[in-house]
């Protein structure tokens, strides 16, 4: 996250600033006047935002934003991609993500369209504007970025498992509802209440070349540093080994490598076993975990702390000298 405190105002002439920047990432074809407008919506969007978050912190983030909406909407136009004809992108695990995506896989992420570019280039969130008056912005930009991924490839890359993530509970769930994915009498019946992970069971079934016009594939990462470059990345295999490239064709699959990688990475390290070993109970194991360096760059409370605490127990049980190939998650 960044340092700009969430609790002090926009910094408004700092931000007026900004415009001749926002205005030069269009190319030329886009007219002043749109422009200008746009720039308006974003200014009050973001006025609007501060005055939901003075209002009652908690609904905030909930509560619809109509210059976000607009400026969405009404310049979806502007969310097309810089660079046809390379895949589509959506990303969790911090903007370092992205950038593999763009670099690495030659994918288009939100941050490669003309509009969400001209937003990111400006790096609102660490200079003049909280992050929770900038995040549900991108929300919904991100909302029409989805809408567009039709009959082609779209390649998801986590860096975490973060079920509360706009990646989750908006990205996904929004793919899934796509008319492009097949759904069986079951999926039919689903009405507009379909819970989250009803959704994903969804884009589990989905099949690579099958009926389906548009492919997903999940990509699994790690990197050891906080804000990794590119080429600090390793992609996860099935096994939970650091590798080049692996697709997976369904989330669950990409959740488990992801899960058996840092198991398997607590477990590796001599150092970690031994005070792993001495800790009394789980609970103490859990703290131990949360505050481990193998953590840096994921969840500090990760989803799967009773998976964990089933592979320490069984390591408690074996010899210092147990291979991390021989522990299974379940």
């Amino acid at each position: 996250m960044p340092d700009y405190p969430n609790d002090q105002a926009p910094e408004q002439s700092l931000l007026a600033s900004k415009k001749e920047a926002f205005s030069a990432e269009f190319p030329p074809r886009v007219q002043d006047s749109a422009i200008s407008k746009m720039w308006d919506l974003l200014v009050a969007g973001i006025n609007t935002q501060w005055r939901f978050i003075q209002e009652n912190p908690r609904s905030a983030k909930s509560r619809t934003n109509p210059e976000y909406q607009e400026l969405a909407e009404r310049y979806s136009e502007h969310l097309s991609v810089i660079a046809p004809g390379r895949p589509f992108a959506l990303w969790t695990g911090g903007i370092a993500v992205s950038l593999y995506a763009r670099e690495k896989r030659n994918c288009t992420t939100l941050e490669n369209t003309v509009l969400g570019n001209a937003i990111h280039k400006m790096n609102l969130h660490e200079t003049c504007v909280p992050w929770d008056c900038i995040g549900p912005l991108w929300n919904s930009i991100s909302r029409m970025f989805v809408a567009k991924m039709q009959g082609q490839s779209v390649y998801l890359f986590m860096r975490t498992h973060a079920p509360l993530s706009i990646f989750y509970r908006q990205e996904l769930t929004q793919l899934a509802a796509l008319p492009a994915i097949p759904r069986t009498p079951a999926d039919n019946s689903l009405n507009a209440g379909a819970t989250m992970q009803e959704l994903i069971t969804r884009l589990n079934r989905l099949k690579p070349n099958g009926s389906s016009s548009l492919g997903l594939y999940f990509v699994a990462l790690y990197a050891e540093r906080n804000n990794p470059t590119p080429d600090e990345f390793r992609e996860i295999d099935a096994s939970g080994h650091l590798v080049a490239r692996h697709n997976f064709n369904r989330e669950r699959d990409a959740v488990a490598a992801i899960k058996r990688f840092h198991v398997f990475k607590i477990m590796e390290s001599d150092r970690v076993y031994r005070e792993l070993a001495g800790k009394r109970d789980v609970r103490d194991m859990k703290l131990f975990a949360a505050n481990d360096g193998v953590w840096q760059g994921i969840d500090p409370k990760p989803e799967w702390w009773d998976e964990l605490a089933r592979a320490w127990q069984r390591a408690q049980a074996a010899s210092n000298s147990v291979a991390a190939s021989e522990m299974k998650l379940d």
